[in-house]
C-alpha cells in the first residue's frame, strides 16, 4: 500500500508513468540492495551446503513471509532442483484491485538484490526466474539448479 500511496502522491509531480515508476524502483530497490546481497551471500558462504539452505530458506519465507494470500506449488523438488512456483501473487492482485498492477514489478525487481548474491562457481548453484505474474507470466517460478560442482569456500573476511 505504501508503494500505491508513493506513486498517487507522485503523480501530480510525474505525470509519465514510467519515470514514476523507474523512481519508484529505485526508491524500493537501490537502499537495501547491499545489505540484502550481502546477508545473502554470507548465509551461503557459512552453510554447510549453500542449495539446501537457500530452498530451506525459500520454504520458511513462503509460510512465514508471505503467508496464505500466497499460493506456491513445488514442480521439481529434488536434491539437484528445486522451483518454488508462485501461481498467485496477493501483491499483483491488491494492486491490480486499485489499478495498479504494472507496480507489481517494482517488488519483483526487489528479488534481483537477493539472486544476485548466489555466485554459481562459489556456492554451487543457480538461481532464475524465467517470468513473473507483474510482466504477464502466468508463474513466478524460482528455479534452484545444482551446477554440478562441489561449492568452493568463500575467501576468508579481511
Amino acid at each position: 500500500m505504501a508503494l500505491l500511496a508513493a506513486d498517487q502522491i507522485l503523480r501530480d509531480r510525474f505525470p509519465d508513468r514510467e519515470q514514476r515508476h523507474h523512481l519508484l524502483e529505485h526508491a524500493l530497490v537501490e537502499p537495501l540492495a547491499d545489505i540484502t546481497r550481502q546477508a545473502t551471500e554470507s548465509a551461503l558462504d557459512t552453510a554447510e551446503d549453500p542449495f539446501t539452505a537457500m530452498v530451506a530458506t525459500a520454504r520458511q519465507r513462503e509460510t512465514y513471509s508471505f503467508g496464505p494470500r500466497f499460493v506456491f506449488t513445488h514442480p521439481i523438488d529434488s536434491d539437484s532442483e528445486f522451483v518454488s512456483n508462485v501461481q498467485h501473487c496477493f501483491f499483483h492482485e491488491l494492486l491490480a484491485g486499485h489499478g495498479a498492477g504494472h507496480l507489481t514489478s517494482i517488488l519483483c525487481a526487489f528479488d534481483a538484490n537477493w539472486m544476485d548474491a548466489v555466485i554459481p562457481e562459489r556456492h554451487g548453484f543457480t538461481v532464475d526466474r524465467a517470468s513473473t505474474i507483474a510482466t504477464g507470466g502466468r508463474s513466478c517460478p524460482f528455479r534452484f539448479h545444482r551446477t554440478g560442482r562441489e561449492p568452493i569456500p568463500a575467501p576468508p573476511a579481511p
